[in-house]
């Protein structure tokens, strides 16, 4: 059962500039495939449409 103790592997600093680049708008994520180490940013438009594309730097 869960208690109310953990522990994070990033700095409240780290944390906070990951969520202001979600809030910019800048979300990427690892590739699901095995062994990849490649990441995909991934956009949303007005439409609803999701795109992802490869980050390469």
């Amino acid at each position: 059962m869960p208690n109310d103790y953990y522990t994070m592997i990033f700095t409240g600093e780290k944390i906070d500039e990951l969520l202001k680049r979600v809030d910019d708008g800048e979300i990427i994520i690892p590739s699901s495939t095995a062994g990849s180490t490649k990441k995909f940013k991934l956009t949303v438009d007005d439409t609803g449409t999701v795109s992802a594309t490869e980050v390469t730097s």
